[in-house]
């Protein structure tokens, strides 16, 4: 990344900034997009645009921490709730600057197909190789797909939940769906037996795009039934739903997290 780069790319994230306040009605419109789940191919509800904005705001905090990475996460999830121009450029900003500039070349071509934007374009088009044509839906989900499993091996669940639910999202069907569920039931398992009840809990809000596919193996089909059975387990030992655990997460992580995680163990 180049100074210049890095300049240009803190003007677009204080131009988003401004807007990440009330819902973006006006300035962004809201369309359903490549990461948008297949459940959400209509306007996004009121409460969807809030928790967006939310995410989108507490990304841009993570941004200006200088944890990039975390922010990704932030705008993952408030572009998966409502698309818009200023999620998905503010997200495209953070894989910049994680270093992944091809992931970034992408979320900033997806914000000007809703929202033309000729400083956006700019950047796209100074990244190296961002000057080809887009390379379409199918090199796309390969991508997410292959970038998932990688994540998967290293041990980074939710990176690759994020990852297999934008390739779902892409061509719903079990060869996505089923990789990912997987990985879920194996850390909501794993997590919730060594008394980690926060991240069980996590693991379980990120496969929920993906539960309800169909044409799953046995090893899917498993998979469903081992989440369904831990969904059960961690909703009673934390006393709450796991919408109700999505919303809090969505307002404070970290404060969420300390929450539960101090329940009681012979309440688990």
């Amino acid at each position: 990344m180049t100074l210049s780069h890095a300049l240009f790319a803190a003007g677009l994230l204080a131009s988003t900034a401004a807007v990440a306040g009330p819902a973006q009605e006006a300035d962004a419109p809201l369309a359903v997009t490549t990461l948008a789940h297949p459940s959400a191919l209509s306007t996004p509800t009121a409460d969807q645009r809030e928790l967006s904005q939310k995410f989108l705001a507490s990304g841009l905090d993570l941004l200006k921490n200088g944890q990039p990475q975390k922010a990704v996460q932030a705008f993952n999830d408030s572009v998966r709730l409502a698309p818009g121009a200023d999620n998905y450029k503010a997200l495209g900003t953070a894989y910049y600057q994680s270093g992944n500039d091809l992931k970034a070349a992408w979320a900033w071509r997806e914000s000007m197909a809703l929202k033309p934007d000729p400083k956006v374009q700019a950047l796209v088009d100074s990244l190296q190789g961002a000057s080809a044509p887009a390379s379409g839906g199918d090199a796309r989900y390969r991508g997410l797909m292959d970038a998932a499993a990688g994540e998967a091996r290293s041990g980074d669940v939710l990176a690759a939940l994020r990852d297999y639910d934008g390739a779902y999202a892409l061509k719903p069907g079990p060869e996505s769906a089923g990789p990912g569920l997987v990985a879920a039931a194996d850390a909501a398992d794993a997590a919730l037996k060594a008394g980690a009840l926060s991240r069980a809990i996590e693991a379980l809000v990120r496969a929920q795009p993906l539960a309800g596919a169909a044409g799953l193996d046995a090893a899917g089909q498993g998979a469903q039934e081992r989440l369904r059975r831990d969904q059960a387990q961690a909703e009673k030992a934390s006393g709450n739903s796991l919408a109700y655990h999505a919303k809090s997460m969505a307002m404070d992580h970290d404060a969420w997290a300390r929450t539960v995680d101090q329940t009681p163990k012979e309440a688990r």
